[in-house]
């Protein structure tokens, strides 16, 4: 794509990408502007200067981290120093080496060596770990680190923090609050009113969200119960509504409220213990004695049936796991994708009026928001209009969570920077990302802000070391579900502790986000260009491989490239054998490998026979062992030192003669 013809497109006046793509109307300006009015982009320019916040795969900026780091340490013996002045009392310094025995010596002398050699042969064995740094490294969502996010980690290293509680991090805490506003602000929530906590990673963080979805939902049953069980005094339209296990599975904030308060009069009135009357109903407490206790009040035919969790079949392996909580196997409904690996949005539909047909609550819906496998969004601006509509015609309010894992941070793309001096920057930038991202992608990045919770990882497209995760709640309201106090922690107010999963929580994972949002920034100018950067040189790789014949590519909305190499009209066994035996060349396992990718599969049948379509081949499915799933190869593009003019595009040009050369010897 040439820069200078994305000026065609016309700016709009605007400091947000929410108002250039309103989700109302989803405008776009197509009045022809003065192009002499308007700035390019320069995206080259722009990825020079964030190569600098990297070591480099070369390690090209060794000499200013190592300053940094040294300063780091330094800093941390000193502090311990000062610590030790301000507590410790004055004493005699018996442990000079005169008043040490010659035999405690020695075994100090022993230790120490022991710790050294020890120390140098763990280091010596990891340099035949996978170089992740490396521009040659493809195969996973794992890159070189941001310096900013490494100097956060090993600062926590030698201090040690707990974000717990307050008695275990009194400073850390605060970069915790600030670090999650900062992601708030990007993904579009409203200042203020969002609240969330790091997590070792997405799966802990998908886990929070199935407990308070699962906590909402139980809370509105119960709260439906009691409206029905005392007849409380409702209007006979919210009377009727409260008829239905599904409908009060759904009732919405508002209608809770009214009922809560209700019911508290009622138990003033009657002096009854609240709790007393409410437990028999909650499911939370007793499972199998609360839903025969509902199923007796509803006069259900059949045993009351726990709520559901809707997702993708193209859900990530973490969703299952939910059984440690409760979570059943029938529990879980499956939403169609389409040929592109995206839910379909109106069998999403399907299945919520279904749901409602057999009067069973929808406890949560799940979307993909970036794929782990090819990259690809979920239509979420078609499925969050869908959620409003049901909401605002038919008074159901369903829970939505974005698992946003791997593309949460895309939105650092369409975040403008706060200074005003930036403003004709942005306007010149969105151009310049619109033709990279699209118009569809763009409106369905955008739309996270309508989902009930999100999950993100800093250490995907965060560009952090392992392991930081996060999760983040829309709604302050809905993050506090429960409070599980502990006899030996104090906690104030409404800490993070007393709700998250885990207890002992890390601060590397902290401070090496809130120092990337403060040094790089989680916008266009800083992560955005990063992420758009690694975007553009997919393209331009896909771009190439297109020439080669005998390659097909399936669709993805980000960095992420998978492909198969097949013969025209093979059976897809044949395709799958082959794709088998060439990941040999680029597997991790392959010390003498160029370069490193990985391989993944396809199950969805109209995935699968949409791809085999491409090149007239047979789906064979469970007729064959290697034909009842698509196998590609599989190339993710994060390293922001890969395709750029400096190194002139030579990276990207090898792999694409490297290919070229592997098709040629295995089609003949």
């Amino acid at each position: 794509m040439i820069v200078s013809a994305l000026c065609k497109h016309s700016p709009l006046s605007s400091s947000s990408a929410e108002e250039r793509y309103t989700s109302k109307t989803f405008g776009f300006a197509d009045a022809e502007n003065d192009e002499s009015d308007v700035k390019c982009w320069d995206s080259d320019k722009q990825i020079q200067i964030l190569q600098q916040v990297f070591i480099g795969p070369q390690a090209q900026h060794c000499d200013k981290a190592m300053e940094m780091i040294k300063e780091i340490v330094q800093e941390s013996f000193q502090w311990r120093r000062q610590q030790a002045r301000k507590f410790d009392k004055p004493c005699e310094k018996t442990s000079q080496p005169s008043s040490v025995s010659k035999q405690v010596q020695r075994e100090i002398d022993e230790l120490n060596n022991k710790m050294e050699s020890k120390v140098r042969f763990v280091i010596e064995k990891m340099k035949d770990e996978i170089p992740s740094f490396s521009t040659n490294f493809l195969s996973h969502m794992l890159n070189d680190n941001t310096l900013p996010s490494i100097y956060g980690n090993i600062i926590s290293l030698m201090q040690n923090p707990n974000v717990c509680t307050h008695q275990l991090s009194r400073v850390a805490k605060h970069f915790e609050e600030e670090g999650i506003m900062d992601i708030s602000e990007m993904l579009g929530f409203r200042k203020g009113s969002s609240y969330g906590h790091f997590t070792a990673d997405g799966t802990l963080a998908n886990f929070e969200s199935v407990v308070r979805a699962r906590a909402r939902c139980y809370d509105w049953i119960a709260m439906g119960c009691m409206a029905k069980k005392y007849n409380l005094p409702l209007s006979e339209k919210e009377k009727k509504f409260c008829s239905t296990l599904f409908n009060i599975g759904h009732m919405g904030w508002e209608l809770h409220d009214k009922i809560s308060e209700l019911f508290d009069e009622f138990v003033s009135e009657n002096g009854h213990s609240k709790y007393e009357l409410l437990q028999p109903y909650m499911l939370e407490f007793d499972l199998i004695q609360a839903a025969f206790n509902i199923t007796q009040l509803f006069e259900k035919k059949e045993f009351f049936q726990s709520p559901i969790m809707i997702v993708p079949n193209n859900k990530h392996y973490s969703w299952p796991k939910s059984h440690v909580f409760g979570v059943d196997f029938n529990q879980f409904w499956y939403v169609d994708i389409d040929e592109d690996g995206r839910m379909k949005t109106e069998h999403l539909k399907e299945l919520v009026y279904k749901a409602r047909q057999v009067d069973r609550p929808i406890f949560m819906i799940v979307s993909v928001f970036g794929s782990t496998e090819c990259g690809n969004f979920d239509k979420l601006d078609e499925i969050t209009d869908l959620i409003q509509e049901l909401r605002r015609k038919e008074a159901i309010d369903l829970y939505l969570h974005c698992d946003g894992a791997y593309g949460g941070f895309m939105l650092s793309t369409l975040r403008a920077c706060q200074d005003d001096e930036a403003a004709l920057d942005f306007e010149s930038y969105m151009n310049y990302a619109e033709c990279i991202l699209g118009r569809d992608l763009i409106k369905r990045l955008l739309a996270v802000r309508h989902a009930n919770s999100i999950t993100i990882d800093p250490h995907k497209l965060g560009y952090a070391p392992y392991a930081c995760g996060a999760y983040i709640q829309r709604e302050e309201r809905e993050y506090f579900y429960r409070k599980c106090d502990a006899p030996y922690i104090s906690f104030q107010g409404r800490e993070r502790g007393t709700v998250s999963l885990e207890g002992s929580r890390a601060v590397g994972g902290v401070l090496g986000t809130w120092l990337s949002s403060k040094v790089i920034g989680f916008n266009f100018k800083g992560l955005g260009s990063i992420i758009l950067h690694s975007i553009k040189t997919k393209q331009y790789f896909v771009e190439k491989l297109l020439k080669i014949p005998h390659i097909y590519i399936l669709n993805g909305d980000c960095n992420i490239v998978c492909f198969v190499i097949a013969k025209k009209g093979e059976l897809l066994s044949q395709t799958n054998m082959r794709i088998t035996k060439l990941f040999q060349y680029f597997s991790p396992e392959n010390f003498d490998a160029e370069y490193y990718a990985s391989t993944t599969s396809f199950k969805s049948s109209s995935m699968v026979e949409q791809a085999v379509k491409m090149w007239n081949g047979e789906f064979e499915g469970d007729s064959h062992p290697e034909g009842n799933c698509l196998k590609v190869l599989r190339m993710v593009f994060m390293n922001p030192f890969t395709n750029t003019p400096a190194a002139g595009y030579e990276h990207v040009n090898r792999l694409i003669s490297l290919i070229q050369n592997m098709v040629n010897k295995e089609i003949q």
